[in-house]
């Protein structure tokens, strides 16, 4: 059975915040708050979730999402900020923990790459088409490191269920904490204040909601926040919260905290949401008790950790090394190999008992043509599985993912539908190389190639290049469109694929 070590908040006194606010339909009109939360130095249940962008941006616009501790390498997020995180087939995120201050965010705490992500298998995937886009907005993040602190233990449905019109619970988080009406504040440093549990009757009336925050996104995060809200449709999964006072848009998946006799318990993460003091009526948060054992089965190892190997040779016969770990609670044995077309097995280090917390490897062997993947298809994902014995589970899945090119990410937030983005291509490999190459996708023409000349070991070369947004086939307000460029190189085992992110604003 895993211990959590409570959250103790000692030497907090939360404030009260006066409203003077009107009724419309029995729902207040948006108030004006006159007393901002108390600050706090720092809470140790609270990391901030990343981008990956260049030093120039400023800490608060790299931090999109919060993620709560649960213990060792687990963090409880949303479905959401998993979606964000995992925009395209790579990891775009990291996870700052222990840290007190966005300014400082280069400086202040631990940045851990993630692992895993395991989205609550009816939580939506990211398309905003669909109806229920919210529902059940949950995901765990698996850490690359294990931490060691203080976790909050995730409430019972029994104790959630249990809560009473007006009884305080406690929200925590960073970013707006001024009246978006006369001017958004920012902090760099987390607040936390009470807010008052609304019964989901009361926040069903509220009907059909729409905050939108324009024609245009500066990023996904923004259109999310602009996506149509419907109070009328909420179920069991959420609990409501609040009254024009919730967590800001910065802070999804923030921690709603309930008194359990003195011992703090994580009630649920803030789902959607404009604005602190926003022009939205409730808080709507994801009903943590609801998916409780849920939660559990993956922090104790019940569930499989899917494997992930990645090869970015041009090779037609590549190896792979897939690296098995052991995050249950007991040992297992690999008792055999699900292996597809074109797939066989190189070598195999876990041919024993693997004991807790321990690791082995495979290597397999792969004939890209017999397996499917041809030049054209970038990524192609092969999957495999091993069969255990003496894990709570029975198989774990294997996804093989075979790239042509070794990536290159470059981003453009140019308005204009003409606009040139320089990609800078590194020789990572041992001898020089040139580009010999370039594949070319609709709307893109080379301006500028200085990858023509051998490149020698560890320096750079700049290709730069000419996107026509409307030929590329993207749309005004459109965010995130990748476009992939490959380029040949000579004299080295892989080719570069640049990947030029697209965003309007």
């Amino acid at each position: 059975m895993k211990k959590y070590i409570p959250l103790l908040i000692t030497g907090l006194s939360l404030p009260v915040i006066a409203m003077a606010s009107s009724q419309v339909n029995g729902v207040s009109t948006n108030p004006a708050p006159q007393v901002i939360p108390s600050q706090l130095p720092g809470s140790p249940l609270m990391a901030a979730i990343v981008h990956r962008l260049p030093s120039s941006y400023d800490g608060m616009n790299k931090h999109f999402c919060d993620a709560v501790f649960l213990g060792g390498r687990y963090w409880l997020t949303s479905a959401q900020c998993a979606d964000l995180i995992m925009f395209g087939p790579e990891v775009n995120a990291d996870v700052i923990v222990g840290i007190k201050n966005l300014d400082q965010m280069e400086t202040d705490g631990k940045k851990i790459a993630i692992k895993n992500i395991y989205r609550h298998p009816l939580a939506k995937d990211l398309d905003t088409t669909q109806d229920g886009l919210y529902d059940y907005n949950i995901a765990v993040l698996e850490l690359d490191e294990a931490v060691a602190g203080t976790a909050i233990e995730p409430a019972s449905a029994e104790l959630v269920n249990s809560l009473v019109s007006g009884q305080p619970l406690q929200l925590t988080g960073w970013r707006e904490l001024g009246d978006a009406s006369t001017g958004v504040l920012y902090s760099a440093t987390q607040h936390q204040t009470e807010v008052s549990y609304v019964e989901r009757s009361t926040c069903q009336n509220v009907g059909e909601y729409y905050a939108s925050t324009g024609g245009y996104f500066e990023s996904m995060a923004e259109l999310y926040a602009s996506i149509e809200k419907d109070y009328a449709s909420l179920g069991e999964d959420v609990i409501c919260a609040g009254d024009y006072i919730h967590a800001a848009v910065g802070d999804r998946a923030s921690p709603l905290i309930i008194n359990d006799q003195g011992t703090p318990k994580l009630a649920g993460i803030t789902s959607w949401g404009n604005k602190s003091f926003s022009d939205t009526p409730y808080g709507v948060y994801t009903n943590v008790g609801l998916v409780h054992d849920w939660i559990e089965n993956i922090i104790t190892g019940q569930w499989a950790t899917p494997i992930k190997a990645d090869s970015y040779s041009d090779e037609k016969v590549v190896l792979v090394d897939v690296p098995v770990e052991n995050h249950s609670q007991q040992p297992f044995t690999i008792t055999d190999i699900n292996l597809p077309e074109g797939v066989t097995l190189d070598s195999n280090w876990c041919d024993s008992e693997l004991q807790v917390d321990e690791s082995c490897s495979l290597t397999f062997r792969v004939n890209k043509e017999e397996a499917g993947h041809m030049r054209e298809n970038f990524d192609y994902e092969i999957q495999a599985g091993l069969f255990v014995e003496g894990a709570p589970y029975s198989y774990i899945p294997v996804s093989l993912w075979m790239t042509y090119g070794y990536p290159i990410k470059v981003s453009s937030n140019s308005d204009n539908n003409v606009t040139l983005v320089t990609v800078p291509v590194d020789n990572q490999h041992d001898e020089p190389f040139s580009v010999t190459e370039v594949y070319l996708p609709d709307g893109v023409t080379i301006h500028d190639n200085h990858c023509r000349t051998p490149v020698a070991p560890a320096n750079t070369c700049n290709i730069t290049f000419r996107v026509n947004k409307e030929e590329a086939g993207i749309e005004p307000g459109d965010v995130f469109n990748d476009l992939s460029v490959l380029m040949v190189t000579d004299n080295a085992p892989y080719s570069v694929r640049a990947i030029l992110t697209m965003n309007n604003g």
